[in-house]
Parts: C-alpha cells; sequence; structure tokens
C-alpha cells in the first residue's frame, strides 16, 4: 500500500520549524538536493557560464554576482574530446586564477569527459550512482543533457528525470543541466 501524502495547511506549514537551509548559490538559486537548467542555443556560452560556475562553487567565489558556498563539484562533459576540454580549462583558470601546477583546490573540483556516456537505461544509471557514491559531489553538472537523454523518447526523458530526482533525494547533490535543442 502507497503512503499517503501529507497535507498540510498555510498555517501548519509555516509555523513548522525547519533546520536553516543553506543555499550553494544565493539568493536561493540552488540548494543541496535542487537544480538548476542553463539553456539556450548552441553556441551562446552555455558551457563557458557552466565551467565559470563549477569554479566559483569550487572556491566558494561570488558568481557573476551571486554568492556561493564552497562546496564539491562534478562536471561530467560529454561534447569535446579531453584534449579540446583540456584546453578550454586550462585557459580558463590561467587567465582567471593565475594557474600554477597545484594552486587550485583539487579536492573541490572534478572533471569526467566520455563523449560515449549516456544515460539511457539502468546500467548506465548504475554507472553514474556508483560514482556519486564514491566521489559525494555536493553539484553535478551535466553538459550537454542532449548528448545523454533522447529527449525526443518520452520515456528515456522520464526515467533521467525520475533518476535525477531519486539522486538528489540520496545524496542531496544538486544538479546543473546544460541543454539546447538540436
Amino acid at each position: 500500500m502507497k503512503p499517503q501524502l501529507e497535507v498540510l495547511n498555510i498555517h501548519e506549514l509555516l509555523t513548522t520549524t525547519f533546520p536553516k537551509l543553506e543555499y550553494l548559490i544565493e539568493p536561493q538559486l540552488l540548494s543541496p538536493g535542487g537544480s538548476l537548467i542553463i539553456y539556450g542555443k548552441r553556441e551562446t556560452g552555455k558551457s563557458w557560464l557552466s565551467i565559470d560556475l563549477a569554479f566559483a562553487l569550487s572556491q566558494g567565489q561570488p558568481w557573476l554576482i551571486f554568492p556561493t558556498k564552497q562546496c564539491k563539484v562534478w562536471i561530467v562533459q560529454v561534447e569535446q574530446p579531453m584534449i579540446q576540454y583540456h584546453d578550454r580549462l586550462l585557459n580558463y583558470s590561467t587567465q582567471h586564477f593565475g594557474y600554477v601546477n597545484g594552486n587550485l583546490p583539487h579536492d573541490y573540483l572534478k572533471i569526467t569527459t566520455d563523449l560515449s556516456f549516456k544515460l539511457q537505461n539502468v546500467f548506465d544509471f548504475s554507472i553514474l550512482k556508483q560514482a556519486i557514491e564514491i566521489h559525494r559531489p555536493d553539484v553535478i553538472i551535466l553538459d550537454n543533457m542532449y548528448r545523454v537523454v533522447n529527449v525526443y523518447e518520452p520515456q528515456q526523458t522520464v526515467d533521467f528525470l525520475s533518476f535525477l530526482s531519486c539522486m538528489q533525494q540520496e545524496f542531496e547533490c544538486a544538479w546543473i543541466l546544460n541543454h539546447h535543442p538540436r
């Protein structure tokens, strides 16, 4: 038998005391277990925006005009070969942080580049879940969603969103999804 849904009236909800929620991006833009979608046409800077956000979160530095809380970030990048993404990150980190080998908080920012990575079946989901269990990121940036999930197959989209919701609940990890129309 399914558990019943808890239904509160407005007074009950507003008088309930909850622990203080510390947002990863203020003011209330991204919470632990939350999600954010960066959507736009191709070649409009979504990946650069995500890189900038990843570096800001991994160092607890402001992003654009928004304060952030330092947290562990994992970029799962599926659009560019490793060598090309390496050059992109090296140029970014050198220009913005004067990167010299080892002067960035390397435990807070991890990268996966895999052009063949998909989330289309239980096996694929189990691989990603295992990596989440091992590395325990606070934020996962998926760049780019259209390469991982066939959004034109409704069941794949439903399965992906269900998996995302389960990971948010189980690990309190936030998701940032880059997406653009094909």
